[in-house]
């Protein structure tokens, strides 16, 4: 359902451009227009210097922009909200090399840089002035320098040996810090890097909620925004876009005064049972659950601690788990504070002591009422490969097949058998280099049937998104029309050509009589012998049989021409490709 009043733009940066990033940030803009009552339209710009073009235009409501926009548009905006990542609204930039061959910022001279962009804080800027406050010019200290757009490119660039040297945004100027954040990146080539130094703090990246919005939504925004920190409902997610724990309002572009308090989890209940199902442990952090105080209530039974709707189904998953020895989840709904809510439930064994009959046990009891809502959203939205009636494929770039939706295998059954080799593939890979100029789509044909193939590279630039459509039906109406037309065409030229074939006809016939004539005539002079023929009357045949073939070349010409524009065009031979349209069999 449509929600009401005006859209939300909300632009980001260009480092969220992975589909992973991508439909994540779809997650947060549906949280926030739950928590609005208005939509909110999530947009990627290409460049960081576009996001700063937007709003000075004032074409956007919010903008997620690096730490020098914030500090930039600040003055401008309504409020500015910082990241807080592992409790901090600071961040540094990590030097990163090679672990194989270890530097020094002493070292760098001559070597090459891999930068992420321009404008990015922790993946150019920081590390540039923290060279240039050391009297390094990086334009006189690197043989060379290069900007790949985004964290993993750059990190890439580094283990591939294109380069020797990159920074990375870290929240503390710790190793174990840094090599966390670059498995996320890399994944287990993070132990062949290596951070060897970090610069000072900066502020943190932030959401800036633009002028163009009033104030009063401004509150609005700025209020749902921190309050998802708190991750009530289970809306942890809504941050992992951003990589962060949530966002603060902090004022003033000067390094932080003091530390932030961590952001606080959503509301969530811990027991510990022991074999009783008796509380050993109870912790809330509100101390309230369903309405009730549950703080000092060590020492309770769990059908006595919670409702009998809450208390029923979490005794059955305890009990289950002690059962099975093997940790257990479940999910339940109920009515809590006169309103339907859903639960996730986790149990857990711990190891037995020495001596004691039975392992206490863990549970953990979350409300994921808002986080569930909107998951079903995203998961139809996500289903739509599955359900799609067309086939659609996703590829490497070289051609390798990552994905096929069922509807592509039903169509092509040997996708898999013949792989980069199959038409609709090699089709798909000519049209991703024909994108740049958009030349449209590439026309396949197999088993009698013509497929429309186009295909998108996505924007983490390491898969291409194919879509084919059965066009078949579309190319045997557009025969049939050129058929018709091409009918109709010749009804209306057969008068023009009809009066083009008279002139020749009627001295073609004209000729051909005048020659019977005198043939005839001579013919009956000889047979009664009355003297010679005349050299003369046979000039004037030979003349008039000449001017009639002339009339009937040209009579031919016409009627070769007409074939011309009935004629079908020619059968294509088997296997024949060409640039625009690949056929086999």
């Amino acid at each position: 359902m449509a929600l009401p009043g005006a859209p939300i733009r909300f632009l980001t940066y260009p480092l969220l451009g992975q589909v992973k990033e991508q439909v994540r940030t779809e997650f947060f803009g549906r949280v926030l227009a739950q928590r609005l009552g208005r939509p909110v339209i999530m947009e990627q710009a290409r460049t960081y210097e576009s996001v700063e073009q937007e709003l000075m235009a004032g074409r956007v409501d919010m903008a997620l922009a690096t730490a020098e926009q914030c500090n930039a548009f600040e003055p401008q905006s309504r409020a500015v909200l910082r990241a807080v990542r592992a409790g901090r609204w600071y961040y540094h930039a990590a030097f990163i090399c090679r672990a194989e061959e270890p530097l020094t910022l002493e070292q760098l001279r001559g070597k090459r840089a891999a930068w992420v962009a321009p404008l990015s804080t922790a993946g150019y800027l920081l590390p540039k002035r923290h060279l240039e406050s050391l009297g390094l010019n990086p334009s006189e200290l690197f043989a060379e320098q290069r900007f790949h757009g985004t964290y993993r490119q750059a990190l890439l660039a580094v283990l591939s040996g294109e380069a020797d040297v990159t920074a990375h945004f870290t929240t503390h100027m710790e190793e174990y810090m840094v090599r966390a954040q670059l498995a996320e990146r890399v994944g287990p080539d993070e132990r062949r890097l290596y951070p060897f130094s970090f610069t000072g703090p900066t502020l943190a990246d932030g959401i800036i909620i633009s002028n163009r919005m009033p104030e009063a939504e401004a509150a609005a925004v700025v209020a749902a925004i921190t309050a998802m920190s708190r991750d009530e409902g289970g809306l942890e997610p809504a941050q992992a876009p951003f990589d962060i724990q949530g966002f603060t309002l902090v004022r003033g572009s000067s390094g932080p005064a003091s530390e932030l308090p961590p952001a606080m989890n959503s509301e969530y209940l811990t027991l510990d049972l022991d074999a009783e199902e008796r509380c050993r442990h109870v912790w809330s952090s509100s101390g309230t659950v369903f309405g009730r105080d549950v703080r000092a209530c060590e020492g309770q039974p769990l059908m006595e601690l919670l409702p009998l709707e809450a208390a029923i189904p979490l005794e059955s998953l305890v009990r289950s788990t002690r059962l099975n020895q093997v940790s257990g989840r479940m999910q339940f709904r109920m009515e809590a504070q006169g309103q339907t809510r859903m639960y996730a439930a986790e149990a857990t064994l711990r190891s037995a002591q020495p001596g004691e009959p039975a392992p206490d046990l863990g549970l953990l009891l979350r409300d994921i009422t808002d986080r569930d809502s909107l998951e079903q959203e995203l998961y139809r939205l996500a289903s739509f490969p599955l359900l799609h009636p067309d086939p659609m494929l996703e590829l490497r770039r070289d051609g390798q097949l990552r994905y096929a939706n069922p509807p592509a295998h039903v169509c092509f059954p040997d996708l898999l058998e013949l792989g980069v080799h199959h038409p609709v593939i090699s089709a798909a890979l000519v049209n991703a280099r024909r994108n740049a100029t958009r030349d449209g789509a590439e026309l396949v044909q197999l088993g009698g049937r013509y497929w429309e193939v186009v295909a998108t590279p996505l924007q983490d630039n390491e898969s291409l998104r194919v879509f084919a459509k059965d066009v078949t039906a579309r190319k045997q109406m557009e025969a049939s029309l050129m058929h018709a037309d091409r009918m109709a065409s010749l009804g209306s030229l057969a008068a023009r050509v009809g009066h083009e074939m008279n002139n020749p006809l009627a001295f073609l016939m004209a000729n051909l009589s005048f020659a019977r004539e005198e043939i005839g005539r001579l013919r009956e002079a000889l047979r009664q012998g009355r003297g010679e023929v005349d050299a003369a009357d046979v000039d004037e045949v030979m003349d008039a049989l000449g001017e009639s073939q002339e009339g009937a070349e040209r009579l031919k010409v016409i009627v070769q021409d007409l074939r011309l524009l009935t004629r079908e065009p020619p059968a294509t031979a088997r296997g024949w490709t060409c640039t625009r349209c690949w056929r086999t069999a």
